[in-house]
């Protein structure tokens, strides 16, 4: 009769194989990014719109109030304020999913890790503004020095978003933000 110890193994024991039946969202799939891009936008699509439009009325109207007034320096003022205001609104605005009870447990259940779904609303609230604001913001005071220099017969200038003054609004934003 042969005995066996507790710590003696056992052999000819088949092998039992561990079978995953989910994957852990512990790392970054650019397929599975993708999708939660494609989310976010569709889900804000009404907000970034709204933010553009206010974004495009209030900054030409702004302009053509400088150009009444023949006031320079718009640029210095306007752009780093409407920067930091319109995307911390933005921010807010793209977080409401989170105040609903039910809207925080479908956000936290996406499949999609965590490094994916701030990387994907970082770069659309964050780096994504601040690039699609810049060019949005030089646009606009294209046209409201066109309508400043016909109308009021004044010249408001150039922006130039690669003045030190614009970077460092720039780089405030994305550090204030990040």
């Amino acid at each position: 009769m042969n005995h066996l110890t507790i710590n003696q193994p056992i052999i000819n024991q088949p092998t039992i194989k561990k079978h995953n039946i989910m994957e852990t969202n512990q790392y970054f799939s650019s397929p599975r990014f993708w999708h939660l891009m494609q989310r976010e936008f569709a889900q804000n699509k009404k907000i970034l719109l709204l933010i553009a439009a206010a974004s495009f009325l209030v900054v030409g109207g702004n302009a053509l109030g400088w150009a009444y007034n023949r006031e320079h320096g718009y640029h210095e003022f306007s752009y780093g304020f409407y920067l930091l205001v319109g995307g911390f609104i933005l921010t807010s605005l793209s977080f409401t999913e989170m105040n609903r009870p039910d809207g925080k447990l479908f956000y936290l259940t996406l499949p999609a890790s965590s490094l994916e779904k701030f990387i994907s609303r970082w770069l659309i609230t964050g780096l994504g503004f601040a690039i699609l604001f810049t060019l949005g913001y030089w646009l606009t005071t294209i046209i409201a020095k066109a309508l400043g220099l016909g109308i009021f017969d004044f010249n408001i200038g150039e922006f130039n978003p690669f003045t030190a003054y614009n970077l460092l609004f720039f780089q405030i934003y994305l550090v204030v933000y990040a």
